[in-house]
């Protein structure tokens, strides 16, 4: 919306700018016919001095707007060369020696034998339940989800050792989940609360926000605590943008739990991994 007000904005400042250019130029000619009809003699020369002025006048206007329109053309390009320096794309993850590692989006943390990861058939089985919430509580439609699944990459959906707490990783490619408007973390935070609030199966309330380290990278850390029909859980949301990608990993535990303060823990840079195998 701000990005159409914009644009509005600009082709209203451009019009009226044409507008007084145009006005300008009614003038001179208006001043030049004066000033011929006064000396009837040099009439003829004047008539065709102001023809050559004007003759100059567009071949300055045509050259000026061809500078005009190269140097727009030369922004744009460097534009879109600059925003194809800074998007990736999205690698799924591995799991090898016990440690989950993506090394385009700089995540490695521990994946101890009593872990149970899900395969793609359980995830996307996951994923529908939770859909389907979703369109039942009016929070979003059909369509607005199915875009939502096509924008974003689910890499990986780990239950641990008390086989009910979880966590999930994904990918959110913003250039097409919100048309290249890239937000930062805390608006997308916001927004993400603004989203939840609007559940009624799922009642949420913020308990905690700030910042934290994981693996040498900081992120945005969001706690709630989510009540669903009387069940207390604990959710932190984890996120950090890299490029065009918001990336999430979303932690889900019971009351108390110490399980999430322990998988934070194993969190490392991927590049110390390399290093330690050397």
């Amino acid at each position: 919306m701000k990005r159409k007000f914009l644009t509005l904005f600009l082709s209203l400042v451009l019009a009226a700018s044409t507008l007084l250019t145009g006005c300008s130029s009614d003038a001179e000619k208006t001043l030049t016919a004066d000033a011929a009809s006064e000396s009837g003699e040099e009439t003829e020369e004047i008539e065709e001095k102001a023809e050559d002025e004007e003759k100059a006048e567009e071949e300055a206007e045509k050259e000026a707007k061809k500078e005009a329109e190269e140097a727009t053309e030369k922004k744009e390009e460097a534009e879109k060369e600059e925003a194809e320096e800074e998007t990736i794309e999205a690698s799924r993850g591995t799991i090898t020696d016990g440690m989950f590692v993506n090394e385009t989006f700089g995540i490695a943390f521990a994946v101890t034998d009593d872990m149970t990861v899900f395969s793609d058939e359980q995830m996307l089985e996951a994923l529908g339940v939770g859909s389907d919430i979703m369109a039942d509580d009016g929070v979003a439609n059909a369509k607005q989800i199915e875009e939502a699944l096509q924008g974003t990459m689910y890499d990986a959906m780990i239950m641990f050792s008390d086989n009910s707490s979880n966590v999930s990783v994904s990918y959110e490619n913003m250039d097409i989940t919100s048309k290249g408007i890239y937000f930062d973390e805390e608006q997308y935070g916001q927004m993400l609360i603004n989203m939840l609030g609007q559940m009624s199966s799922i009642q949420y309330d913020v308990v905690d926000e700030n910042t934290i380290e994981l693996g040498e990278k900081e992120y945005y850390c969001l706690k709630l605590s989510a009540d669903y029909n009387g069940i207390i859980l604990e959710q932190t949301y984890l996120c950090r943008r890299q490029d065009n990608y918001m990336i999430d990993i979303i932690i889900s535990s019971q009351e108390g739990s110490q399980i999430e303060e322990e998988f934070l823990d194993s969190f490392v840079e991927p590049d110390s991994l390399s290093e330690s195998e050397e």
